[in-house]
This record gives C-alpha cells, sequence and structure tokens, in this order.
C-alpha cells in the first residue's frame, strides 16, 4: 500500500468545507471589493483560539525543523533516521510547523485567494506605482540623495507640504481615513512579498516547509492580515455608498469639528516648532494618525471605527497565540 505524504502540492482541489458568503473565502475572493473588516478577523480568530496540539490533519505531513525531516502522522512523529526519542522543544517545533503547513498554506483557501497571481500583481503594482506614500513623504524621498543643504530644503518643502496635507485632513474626514488604511496597507507590503515567498515555495515549488520559513509566516501574518483590511476599507471608501456624509470615515460634521482643532493644537501648528529632522516629521505623522484611531475607535459601525476595531481585536489574538508559542 502506498502511502501519500504532503509538502505542498495538489491539496488545493480537495473540499474546504461548506462555502457562504460570511466565510474567509468568500471574503478574499472580494479582496479587493471591500470585503467587511469583522469577516477577516473572525477567519483568523478561529485559527488562533484553537488548542495548539489539535490540528485537522488528513495525511502525513513532512516538515524540516533544524535541518532534518519529520513526519507528523496525527499525534505520531517520526524522524528521517528512524523512530528514536526527539526532544521536547524539537517536538514542538514539528507540531508547529506541520500545523501552519496544514492550516495556514496547505487547507487555507483565505491566503490561497490572498497569494494568487492576481492579487499578488495587484499589491507588487501599488507598491511601485507611487501613490500609497504621502506628498510630504515623496518631498523627503525625492530630496533623499542630495547632500547638505539639499536635504535641508528637502525637509523644510516636506515640512510645508505635511501641513498641507494635514490641514486636508483635518478637514477631510474621508480623506483622513484613506490616508490611515494606505499607510497601513503600505506598510504590510514587505511581508506580504515574503509570505508569498514562503507560499510558493511550498506550494508551486513543492519544496518542504521548514520551521524558520513558518515561524516567519506567523511572524507576518499580523501585517498581511492588516494588509487585506486596509484595502478592503479604502475600496469601501471610495465607494459610492462611503461618499454620504454619515458613512465617510465615521464621523458626521460635529465629529470632524471637534477634531480639527485638536488635529492643528497638537500637530499642524507645531510643525514650524517642533520638527528638525525627518524624524521628527515621522513623529508627527505618527501622533496624527494616532489622534484620528483613538477618535474613531469610539464611533462603533463606522467606516474607520469597525477598522480600528478590528485591527485593536487583531492584536490581542495575535499576543495570545503567540503566548501559547514561547518558540524562538
Amino acid at each position: 500500500m502506498t502511502t501519500t505524504i504532503r509538502t505542498g502540492r495538489a491539496l488545493h482541489s480537495m473540499p474546504i468545507g461548506p462555502k457562504s458568503s460570511t466565510t474567509p473565502a468568500r471574503c478574499q475572493q472580494r479582496f479587493l471589493l471591500g470585503c467587511g473588516t469583522a469577516v477577516i478577523q473572525w477567519g483568523f480568530a478561529v485559527w488562533l483560539f484553537a488548542a495548539p496540539h489539535a490540528f485537522a490533519q488528513d495525511v502525513p505531513l513532512q516538515v524540516l525543523v533544524n535541518g532534518r525531516a519529520y513526519l507528523v502522522n496525527g499525534a505520531a512523529i517520526s524522524g528521517q533516521n528512524g523512530n528514536g526519542p526527539i526532544d521536547e522543544l524539537t517536538v514542538r517545533k514539528v507540531n508547529f510547523t506541520a500545523r501552519v503547513l496544514d492550516e495556514q498554506i496547505l487547507h487555507s483557501e483565505f491566503n490561497k485567494q490572498l497569494f494568487n497571481a492576481t492579487n499578488r500583481a495587484i499589491v507588487f503594482r501599488e507598491q511601485v506605482s507611487g501613490r500609497l506614500p504621502e506628498p510630504w513623504r515623496r518631498s523627503l524621498l525625492e530630496g533623499s540623495s542630495v547632500a547638505g543643504a539639499g536635504n535641508d530644503a528637502a525637509l523644510s518643502a516636506a515640512k510645508e507640504k505635511f501641513k498641507e496635507w494635514a490641514t486636508k485632513l483635518a478637514n477631510d474626514r474621508r480623506e483622513l481615513a484613506l490616508a490611515i488604511v494606505r499607510k497601513d496597507y503600505r506598510d504590510g507590503i514587505a511581508a506580504y512579498r515574503e509570505n508569498v515567498a514562503i507560499y510558493r515555495k511550498v506550494i508551486e515549488r513543492n519544496q518542504t516547509l521548514t520551521y524558520d520559513d513558518a515561524l516567519r509566516l506567523m511572524r507576518n501574518e499580523w501585517l498581511t492580515m492588516r494588509l487585506a483590511l486596509a484595502r478592503a476599507v479604502e475600496e469601501r471608501l471610495r465607494s459610492n455608498d462611503a461618499l454620504a456624509p454619515s458613512n465617510v470615515g465615521g464621523w458626521d460634521q460635529a465629529d470632524a469639528n471637534r477634531l480639527r482643532p485638536r488635529l492643528e493644537i497638537e500637530v499642524i501648528n507645531r510643525i514650524d516648532s517642533d520638527v528638525k529632522t525627518a524624524d521628527d516629521l515621522e513623529a508627527s505623522d505618527k501622533k496624527l494618525r494616532e489622534i484620528a484611531k483613538i477618535d474613531a475607535s469610539t464611533l462603533p459601525d463606522k467606516v474607520l471605527g469597525d477598522y480600528v476595531k478590528a485591527i485593536t481585536e487583531l492584536t490581542i489574538q495575535i499576543e495570545l497565540w503567540a503566548a501559547a508559542y514561547t518558540l524562538r
């Protein structure tokens, strides 16, 4: 009798389970169409809160830990060179790697869609398109190759651009929400690229998943999940239904009038006096976003408020996951 060992390829044809409009699979199929943030959040939470030692395995799984191959068949683990005793730390690493292989690569409809050719092309194209960096950041980048006084001129230009940009955000709640999610999207692209490479090594090149790659994939999971969330929210904000004042960014006019003075006092009016370096400008940008997110988190059932709530809860779930796996 022949035993099938799964390392990566040809498992996507297997049934994943019942499909509905609220499954992570359906959510990722609408990655660019603005799927609700709660769906992505739910899908990851199911995986995080499952027991660390229990996962749905249908065939033996082969993984690599410390350069050695191990076969995982249910609760049984056998080493490459026989069935001798395996130390406890190695057992945990093997089980962890097998679980990531089984649930995040072989059986993850969500990641199958997230890392497919269409979405890869869109994300990578966006990275080089120039539309994601803020105007003030582009001024810094354009002047980064100029030495001495050129850098001072670039910083001065960036400060003026920052004030113009921040004033626009303070007066336009939709633009403020878009600025927040676009930066989160941009900040997740490097992690997305790494996870794409790991995923394709296993699925397309049939390579055995290593413990190091499994750990890297899960450490990147937070940023790639946030990238998907941010992109979905951006699409919603750019859609026609988000243009109504009651839907845009999570604020009505009274909320905007309350937020604007705070942004002006704590951020915009302090640029000339407080910003001496590019790092200071980055700090001002961070403060602006923090103020907006804190404000939005008090306004449930709105676009940005929902996004901030989902991100906060995902952070908690990932911390719980990290506590369950004290691997290094």
